[in-house]
């Protein structure tokens, strides 16, 4: 979503229909860039955490019950594979912040 470029002098020349279409657009552009932010510092999160729990515990008593080994392992690749999943998420959410700053710094350039 694209900066808004209008001076307050263009903006109070909008009809007020147009103003609060503009106020709505500008609102939807500041939320999307909110979440992006937030999905880029996510944490690791409640799931990945009992993921890690359980591949642990079954890896410990693996120790003493072998049947239980290849349980553990589905469980570390499970916790692989969302974590994986989730890596991805959070680099997708980087680039494209990454490129809404690229574009309203070309936008300011070339507004001056």
């Amino acid at each position: 979503m694209a900066k808004t470029t209008l001076t307050k002098d263009q903006v109070r020349q909008l009809t007020p229909e147009q103003q609060e279409a503009l106020g709505d657009l500008e609102v939807q552009r500041l939320r999307s860039h909110q979440q992006l932010l937030k999905r880029a510092r996510g944490g690791i999160g409640a799931t990945a955490g009992l993921l890690m729990g359980l591949a642990g515990g079954l890896a410990i008593l693996s120790t003493a019950i072998p049947r239980i080994l290849p349980f553990a392992i589905i469980a570390v690749i499970a916790l692989v594979g969302f974590l994986a999943g989730r890596l991805n998420r959070r680099l997708d959410a980087v680039i494209r912040l990454l490129d809404e700053t690229e574009r309203e710094q070309k936008d300011d350039d070339h507004a001056t």
